[in-house]
């Protein structure tokens, strides 16, 4: 080969390693500190720059040892994708990417550091009782209630037990909610609810907070997910008439409690839909939202699915809101099985989950209009599994949700719906054993924000009796 054609053999080989490795040499001059990131995959490399890290409409560029470009969105972030080039990773894998970006005007530098994503899961971060089928936050602590134990604990942070309520065998505390000092527990086994002072796990000061529920007629009464606020809490009950295959109660019971009159338990029922199970309240618009999930059937393999349509029941119990909202009403979802639903108050924008596939849904519970329906959901995964919690970060950035039979953790962007955003490249792995299922349940997150301005999430194991820890980025 003549020395010509050597050389130009050498170069394009050197260019085709710039492609992959970035060009060669750091840029100079020395990158400035950023709060931008580098997060590692199996699959892949993605740089990201949180809002206002550059100007809205520029290009921000990888420039070693690695090459990518990405647009800089309208909020002042960007995402820079980088597949696992063909000739590999270079190795052994660098600690940092340098990257160019326009701020001000001006052509930046600045250094990302590679952040593996694994590397951010503890899995398991304690183990807690025996099925475990909610958690809440509050308190610096996790509230869970073990059904199986017949116990809903206090852990701390870090798995400590910090106190204990123990209920009658067969009781099975199912779901909780927080507010103020004051933890309400709701029991499918004894249909009961109670409430509890949440720093000290005493009976509330006011004892008529405590309902037994019953009604010979019904095969399983099934009190759910309360919801509370100031002066109320609502008690939705499933109300089964029987199984095989399974009969809901038409018009089934919302349970009431005034807490400004004592107590006093009382109950309207369900204007729309059957099978209420979860709900939220709008403390912006003085507003309850009741999901009611609709038929779930079972075929002969136990898979799941829906014989009618899923509804969000909105009543007001506030002459306030009575004034600019109607006394209630309703909006369809179709025979989408809509289970937990999360609520950003300040748009009027809520997320479900739902108990038959990996979709999840949104809706505009001011207007009613749904927003990702049946026809157009939010797919997260084709998998076998179902969503089984949905949770906002406190900055309304993000949606999280967990798919229960694969064990994963999805991040939506709430604005666009885009899922695995920014720097999520895919979902969170959870798994603890490849061969046995976790089943990835409740959310919580932590609402104060870590000194590098992410978050703390906690995701109970509903199958695995654990709790696992993710540091959002």
């Amino acid at each position: 080969m003549s020395g010509l054609h050597l050389w130009i053999a050498f170069a394009a080989a050197a260019l085709l390693l710039a492609g992959c490795r970035g060009g060669g040499e750091a840029p100079q001059p020395e990158p400035e500190a950023s709060g931008i990131l580098a997060v590692r995959t199996t699959s892949e490399l993605r740089g990201y720059g949180p809002p206002g890290t550059a100007d809205p409409g520029t290009q921000a560029q990888m420039v070693y040892p690695y090459s990518g470009q990405g647009q800089v969105d309208y909020e002042g972030s960007f995402t820079i994708t980088i597949p696992t080039p063909q000739q590999g990773w270079a190795y052994p894998m660098p600690t940092e990417v340098h990257v160019n970006l326009t701020r001000d005007g001006e052509v930046l530098p600045a250094k990302a550091p590679i952040v593996w994503l694994d590397s951010r899961i503890t899995k398991p971060l304690f183990s807690t009782g025996a099925g475990p089928n909610d958690m809440v936050f509050g308190n610096d602590s996790l509230y869970i209630a073990n059904s199986f134990d017949n116990t809903m604990v206090r852990y701390g942070l870090d798995g400590e037990v910090l106190g204990t309520i123990a209920y009658e065998e067969n009781a099975s505390p199912s779901y909780l909610v927080l507010q103020g000092n004051r933890l309400y527990v709701s029991a499918n086994g004894e249909n009961s609810l109670k409430c509890f002072e949440a720093d000290t796990l005493h009976w509330a000061s006011d004892p008529t907070v405590a309902a037994t529920y019953g009604d010979e007629e019904l095969a399983f009464l099934g009190p759910g997910q309360p919801v509370a606020s100031d002066h109320y809490v609502w008690l939705p009950l499933a109300s089964i008439v029987s199984f095989g295959p399974t009969v809901y109660e038409d018009n089934p019971s919302i349970q009431l409690l005034n807490l400004d009159l004592a107590g006093m338990p009382g109950g309207y029922g369900l204007e729309y839909g059957v099978n209420p199970q979860f709900g939220v309240y709008d403390f912006t618009r003085d507003w309850l939202l009741i999901v009611a999930t609709g038929e779930i059937q079972f075929d002969e393999e136990w898979h799941p699915y829906a014989t009618s349509s899923s509804h969000i029941e909105a009543r007001s119990f506030s002459d306030q809101a009575v004034a600019a909202y109607p006394e209630y009403g309703s909006i369809e979802l179709g025979a989408v099985g809509a289970g937990r639903i999360t609520l950003d108050e300040s748009a009027g924008v809520a997320f479900l989950g739902n108990s038959l596939n990996g979709n999840v849904y949104k809706v505009n519970t001011v207007t009613g209009e749904v927003l990702r329906g049946e026809g157009n959901p939010i797919v997260l995964t084709e998998e076998f599994t179902y969503i089984s919690d949905v949770a906002l970060t406190p900055d309304m950035r993000y949606v999280l949700a967990t798919s229960f039979n694969t064990d994963e953790l999805y991040v939506i962007d709430a604005q666009t719906d885009d899922v695995n955003p920014g720097p999520y490249p895919e979902p969170l792995d959870l798994s603890l054993d490849p061969e046995l299922m976790a089943g990835a349940a409740k959310v919580e997150i932590n609402p104060t924000p870590r000194a590098d301005g992410g978050y703390d999430v906690y995701v109970l194991y509903g199958v695995a009796n654990a709790v696992a820890k993710i540091e959002l980025l």
